[in-house]
């Protein structure tokens, strides 16, 4: 018969996965944004990873926010004024 409580490998892997919910704040529009962010990832970040390997399951508009500040309304915003 299987046991049925899962193995320490098992809920080490996913404690590797959860994730914790972090408010980033827009410098342009001054709206808060929620980003979930698994453990680790963001002191990798901090610590000189480029974002793209650290956070590798978010959008480009999620890190984008994380690098810069900036949200995905006011970062196109600012590309369509640069364009012109």
């Amino acid at each position: 018969m299987k046991e049925l409580r899962p193995s320490i490998e098992e809920i080490e892997a996913g404690i590797d996965d959860l994730r914790e919910r972090f408010d980033f704040l827009c410098d342009c529009c001054h709206q808060f944004f929620a980003v979930s962010i698994r453990g680790n990832d963001l002191r990798d970040w901090q610590n000189g990873k480029l974002a793209q390997y650290a956070f590798p399951y978010l959008t480009d508009d999620e890190r984008e926010l994380i690098i810069s500040h900036t949200c995905e309304t006011c970062f196109d915003d600012l590309a369509d004024f640069w364009d012109e």
